[in-house]
Order: C-alpha cells, then structure tokens, then sequence
C-alpha cells in the first residue's frame, strides 16, 4: 500500500524550462526534447567515461491519479524517449513528484522499493534535495507570521529595526553575492560550483509572464556594507529559494531572517501561492553536519516535504549496476572521508591561528 504517498501537482519545476536547460548546457549537458500526453518534457543527458551517458529527467508532468500510477506512466514516457538517447546511456534517472508528510519508516519504504521494481526500475542516487519546507502564500501576511516560530517573528522585527537596508535587483550585485557566497564557503566547509555557474542564472532574465522564470537578487545592507544575500526564482505558481550567502560580521543583526520575509512577500505579490525553501536533512537530528540548516528553515513554518527522490530505468543493465557500485563508493568517500578530512584541516588551521594570535581568542 502506498497510501502515505502523494503526487506534487502544484506547478511545472523551473527545472523543465529552457532557462534552465540553457544554463546546464553551458556547463556540459546536452538536453533532448520529448513529447509525452501531448506535453514538452525536456531530457537531460551528460556523457562520462568517453562513451557512456546518463539520461536525468526532473520533475517530468504526468497524468496520474496515484503513486502506482504515476511509476507506471513514468515506466511508459522513458519507453517512449529511449529511441532520443545515445545507444551508450546506462539509464533514465527521473526526479519524482511523489512525496509524503513524513519520513518513510522501513515497511513503507519497502512497498514503495516492491513498487518501482515492479517497473523493473530501481531506486537512484538523488540528484535534488529530497526534504524541504513549502510555505503556503495564500496565507495573509499576519497569518504566515504566525506560522513561524516566536523566535522567527522577533528575528525579523530586530532586523527591521536594526536599519538594514534590503535591496532587490535581477543580478546588477552578482558580484556582492559571489564574494559572500565565497565567504560563506569557506566558513561552512561547502563545496560549490564555480562562478560561471551562479552568473549564469542571471543570464536573458524575462518577467514571470513570460515563458521563463523571473529571477531575483536580494542583498541585506548595514551601513553602506552588504551582509548577507539570496537568489529566488519564481515559476508559476511557486517561489524557489536557490542559493544564500552570508558574511562573517554583523551576524547578530539576523538579516538571513528579513532576506527571506522580504522575498516571500515579494512573491506572494507575484502571484506565487508557495515559497519552496528548497532543502533540509530528513529531519530534526542534532548530529547532522546541516542540522542548523534544518532550524532556520522549518522555524519559517510551512509544509515539510520528504520527495521520494530519483528513480532509475536501466538502459544497460550489467553497466548500470557497476555504475551504481562506483557512485555508491563515491558518495561513500565524499561523505565519509573527504569532509571529515577538510573539517580537520580547518580546525587545525584556526587552532594554529588563535595560537599565533592569542588576542583573537
């Protein structure tokens, strides 16, 4: 039984608009487009290994009235795109719509596995976050404040009074995000893209009445001095929270707060009936390395969603299953090792620092 899950129906991703299939292609994808129920669905492929390829679909619109239906009519649309793909693809991975309220427990998650087998397809490694938080925007304004936490509403109000300033812009300050973005990189030990990609967003901006998404730069000033930043994207009926960044000073004055009423409010005027505060950790856990990520963005309120998250039709299977083993190994690596490894070095370094210059302490 897969009762506890539901179909997103909501809008159309931003994903499958043009905009960003433009920016992806710049960066390595090349993007097929297909037809299925009579609707655009726009394919993404990325070549590796010098003749192999994976096929990426995210967010695809189907007609379906539930979850078995919906990973068979995703069983049929990948049996009508596979004659667009190159005879080396090891598989079509599609990002679902299928979510649920809660974190599947292991009775759950075994029926939904029985599921997507039965479509001889299989559970992939996630490619968008899974987790996030929507804030319904057809509140009143007085009712999403009393959604948030206490300490959320007082956040904001002390931003407001602290006499930030917050300016809106389509990328005119790219350059103001990109240096506190860098910022914020290296104190939270994140990897990023390089700045091409982020510039990119920016790139051919139209209004949200037109056929692309409207994208919007939103920076928080304290005397004349930039201190924090984020990009939206708004997309017909839903306003997404892309990317944030934040300096080192002046943290005390919670501008991450009135950044994201101020682009919340500006959606609901757009129109927008969600605000997608577009990834979390599966839940509250305090040993999670984004626990506090977690905090700021369920203390907003809203709706928590957990995505069922990608699955993989296999094109090749013997390829497809040594593929799956190396990006296992690879994730393993990266989670495990790698920032373990560069969390180290970063202490050590500021050990060393704070021993260097005892007055920093």
């Amino acid at each position: 039984m897969l009762d506890n899950l539901f179909i997103d129906n909501t809008s159309v991703s931003f994903h499958q608009t043009w905009w960003w299939a433009h920016i992806k292609q710049k960066f390595g994808w090349e993007i097929i487009s297909s037809t299925f129920e009579g609707k655009e669905i726009l394919v993404y492929v990325r070549k590796f290994a010098r003749s192999f390829s994976l096929a990426y679909v995210p967010y695809p619109v189907v007609h379906a009235q539930d979850a078995h239906d919906y990973f068979a009519k995703l069983a049929e649309f990948v049996q009508s795109v596979k004659h667009l793909l190159p005879k080396q693809c090891l598989c079509v991975r599609v990002d679902t719509a299928i979510f649920s309220n809660h974190v599947l427990n292991h009775n759950e998650m075994e029926n939904c596995i029985a599921a997507i087998h039965s479509h001889q397809s299989y559970k992939g490694q996630n490619v968008q976050p899974p987790d996030t938080v929507l804030i319904n925007l057809e509140q009143s304004e007085e009712e999403l404040l009393q959604a948030m936490k206490p300490k959320w509403r007082y956040n904001i109000k002390l931003a407001s009074k602290k006499q930030l300033v917050v300016k809106e812009s389509t990328g005119d300050d790219f350059e103001i995000f990109w240096n506190l973005y860098l910022e914020t990189a290296k104190r939270d030990a994140i990897a990023i893209h390089q700045k091409e990609y982020y510039e990119s967003v920016f790139q051919n901006p139209v209004s949200q009445q037109g056929t692309q998404p409207l994208v919007k730069l939103w920076t928080a000033w304290f005397q004349e001095k930039p201190i924090a930043a984020i990009i939206t994207v708004y997309y017909q009926k839903r306003a997404t929270y892309l990317y944030g960044a934040s300096s080192n000073e002046h943290r005390n004055l919670m501008a991450p707060y009135l950044l994201q009423w101020s682009a919340m409010q500006d959606a609901k005027r757009h129109g927008c009936e969600w605000y997608d505060l577009y990834g979390i950790p599966p839940d509250d856990n305090p040993e999670h390395p984004m626990a506090g990520l977690y905090r700021f963005k369920t203390g907003f309120g809203g709706e928590i969603r957990h995505y069922l998250g990608c699955i993989d039709f296999p094109m090749h299977r013997i390829p497809y299953h040594l593929f799956t083993i190396a990006e296992r190994l690879r994730l393993w690596w990266y989670k495990s090792c790698k920032k373990k490894i560069k969390k180290i070095m970063m202490q050590n370094h500021k050990n060393l620092t704070e021993h260097e210059n005892p007055e920093t302490k």
